[in-house]
């Protein structure tokens, strides 16, 4: 499914393409002889995984949730990441009828490269914010997490892809949770990074979850499927299952971000663990 209404809020997916990482990397603790039993990986280890960027628009306001890798990557990242230097994001919003310059907003869970990589673009070597027009909603814990990196989350800030638009004048900070407009609130959770927020969207008796990545697919449903690329794994286990029972309890609709299998989900309980099938 690309297309949900959550009353009056009509809500595109716009893909960035696939790109691939580290198999472990995405399971952490949890041992591949697990693991491999859904997904398998190439001879490097690496598997794909989705950019579900979000287009939000209630009719007067255009709102962006995530943006995808972008395409600046050089050449030796692009082979890492099984990138092209074709802009798909750019591709797929042309197919909405949308351009860059209709952007109102844009926010995104965090700011590590696979989901900021679209904030901006680099036109004549030069670096400059991808939406002119628009106001970047941006955590200031995350904010100073991302330029105060330490050794460990140095490799997922990537200076390039936020720098600009703070030198634009185009950032808004967050600090904490916050209604940014009528129906979207945003909830700092931390755990997987400093900063680290989730998006909830709710209008007519309907909701949409997006919790980035303290549940980047259906496979990371159950509790103890965490990312070594999580600070702190056991507050994922903690934030996702607290986020969870309540998605379930109010039938609220899952967003899986990285899921290259489901866009949009219910949750349910099978036994001890959370499942998710797909939106019909």
């Amino acid at each position: 499914m690309k297309h949900l209404e959550i009353g009056k809020f009509d809500i595109q997916v716009v893909s960035d393409g696939n790109f691939l990482l580290d198999g472990g990397t995405m399971f952490g603790m949890l041992p591949r002889a697990i693991w491999s039993k859904f997904i398998t990986v190439d001879q490097n280890n690496m598997f794909p995984w989705a950019t579900h960027c979000l287009l939000v628009s209630d009719g007067k306001k255009k709102i962006l949730i995530e943006t995808g890798v972008g395409s600046k990557l050089n050449e030796k990242k692009r082979q890492i990441y099984g990138r092209s230097s074709e802009n798909k994001f750019q591709k797929n919003l042309k197919l909405l009828g949308v351009s860059f310059d209709e952007i109102d907003y844009v926010v995104t869970t965090h700011l590590h490269m696979d989901h900021c990589g679209g904030f901006t673009d680099e036109e004549n070597e030069k670096l400059k914010p991808r939406f002119p027009k628009a106001k970047y909603l941006i955590q200031k814990k995350e904010w100073n997490a991302a330029t105060h990196p330490n050794r460990l989350t140095r490799g997922t800030y990537w200076v390039e892809n936020f720098l600009p638009v703070f030198k634009a004048g185009q950032v808004e900070w967050l600090e904490g949770d916050a209604e940014i407009f009528p129906g979207i609130k945003v909830f700092l959770t931390g755990a997987h990074s400093e900063g680290h927020q989730v998006i909830q969207i709710s209008s007519q008796g309907k909701t949409l979850f997006c919790p980035g990545d303290l549940i980047p697919s259906h496979w990371h449903l159950r509790q103890t499927c965490v990312c070594a690329y999580d600070l702190s794994p056991v507050g994922v286990m903690q934030e996702k299952t607290r986020w969870l029972e309540r998605v379930m309890k109010e039938n609220w609709i899952l967003h899986s971000y990285h899921d290259v299998e489901m866009v949009f989900g219910r949750v349910s309980l099978e036994r001890e663990d959370f499942v998710a099938k797909p939106l019909e």
